[in-house]
């Protein structure tokens, strides 16, 4: 049932942002993020999914959506993303509502629990088959949080890249480094949310406008789509006569581009300028000509709006992005290589589990965790329970890019991409 039901008058675009625009959180962090977005940039459309009625509650404002109700009772999944996923494919339909038709999506989550890295890939998958653009900005956790949330992170993190068109990870550490070892965990947290949330209204504001330069939702999917990696993304604020300067300056040294060096071999670069009235034409030149000296293989697209709210203050969102996946840099690619160049390869591929350590492969096939009840029938009363629950092997049905046929728009039906077979479209697995 939905928690906060959207009010269908309401349902049109608000003016000043485009057509099909949607942000969607995730899980308890999501949700929150958008909750807290949706305060800073009225009008926004944001919407919340989570599995956990209590979280959704607390979103007062914020149209939800509870999964799994009928099985789980509003009581969250207790960090098992195998079954969040599940829940996910189990209330299809929900899930379609919060997805748009067309456009844009981006989805805010928080990697390493059950709902954010079990629902996101379903979602972006959704929406990818719709033709939507999908950008997923994630929250990975802090070091201290423990092995097992770290691993499932990163095996969440995996199965959202290979849907997604564009996965920035927000690495929670990084603030941590970047933040007083005496800082208390609230002010932590807090500036954790602070860096992300610069990241999405950076993001709101580019296609909100008043603009001065257009970037629009056609320009992000021209560079963005089917890259189906792993990039980046800063945001800096600055005011005072040397703003141009500090700006570039925090960009450069920010936490979330220095660990990685995303720079120095991004293909693509969008830089969203925001500013007062008194924005100059020299500093977005300066800009232009500072990205593409640190980034000189990419692609520099910049944007520019002005609002009166930033008088005198010089906002700049940057988003790097990685270069396309060849076909012969594939995961499977590489491993039906090695392996003298079987029929079906091999596909190196994270999947979630129990343990805290990363799937083994074998083959074509994939060692996964039975997913919900499966494989506890049989147990009796007064019987141990063995240390681990028992594995069974899944053939890789993971849908694969579409080649030469990429561009091609796809055949939808009632939601569904018909070019894919039933099979991969519904989640069904076989033995």
């Amino acid at each position: 049932p939905a928690m906060n039901p959207p009010d269908a008058s309401a349902s049109p675009t608000p003016a000043g942002l485009p057509a099909g625009l949607r942000i969607l959180g995730l899980g308890g962090a999501g949700g929150r993020l958008a909750h807290r977005l949706s305060r800073l940039e009225p009008g926004v459309p944001a919407w919340a999914l989570d599995t956990d009625a209590a979280a959704l509650q607390r979103l007062e404002g914020l149209p939800a959506e509870l999964l799994g109700a009928s099985v789980q009772r509003g009581l969250g999944c207790g960090g098992d993303a195998i079954q969040a996923a599940n829940l996910a494919e189990r209330d299809h339909a929900r899930l379609q509502e919060s997805v748009p038709a067309s456009g844009f999506l981006l989805l805010l989550a928080g990697m390493g629990g059950g709902t954010g890295s079990g629902v996101a890939p379903v979602a972006a998958r959704l929406a990818r088959d719709r033709g939507v653009l999908v950008v997923a900005l994630v929250a990975m956790p802090f070091d201290f949080e423990g092995r097992l949330r770290r691993t499932n992170a990163q095996q969440g993190l995996e199965a959202l890249r290979s849907v997604a068109d564009l996965v920035i990870p927000i690495p929670h550490q990084a603030v941590l480094c970047a933040t007083s070892a005496t800082s208390r965990a609230d002010e932590l947290l807090g500036c954790a949310d602070g860096f992300l949330l610069g990241i999405a209204t950076g993001l709101v504001r580019m296609l909100r406008g008043p603009f001065l330069i257009p970037l629009g939702i056609a320009d992000l999917a021209r560079v963005l789509r089917g890259r189906r990696g792993e990039g980046g993304a800063a945001a800096a604020e600055a005011e005072g006569p040397d703003r141009l300067t500090a700006v570039w300056t925090q960009l450069l040294q920010h936490p979330f581009l220095t660990a990685r060096g995303l720079l120095a071999n991004a293909a693509a670069l969008v830089l969203q300028v925001s500013g007062g009235p008194d924005l100059t034409l020299e500093e977005l030149e300066s800009l232009e000509r500072l990205a593409q000296a640190a980034a000189p293989q990419a692609q520099v697209i910049l944007g520019a709006v002005t609002q009166g709210s930033l008088a005198g203050r010089l906002s700049v969102l940057m988003v790097v992005a990685p270069p396309e996946v060849s076909a012969s840099s594939r995961p499977e690619s590489a491993a039906a290589g090695a392996a003298g160049g079987t029929e079906l390869g091999e596909r190196r591929e994270l999947v979630f589990e129990d343990s805290a350590t990363p799937a083994e492969t074998s083959g074509s096939v994939r060692i996964a965790r039975t997913p919900l009840t499966e494989g506890r029938r049989g147990t009796h009363p007064g019987k141990s329970r063995p240390p681990h629950r028992s594995l069974q092997q899944q053939f890789d049905f993971t849908p694969r890019r579409p080649g030469r046929f990429e561009g091609v728009e796809p055949t939808l039906r009632g939601g569904e991409n018909l070019d894919e077979p039933t099979y991969a479209r519904r989640g069904v697995k076989f033995n």
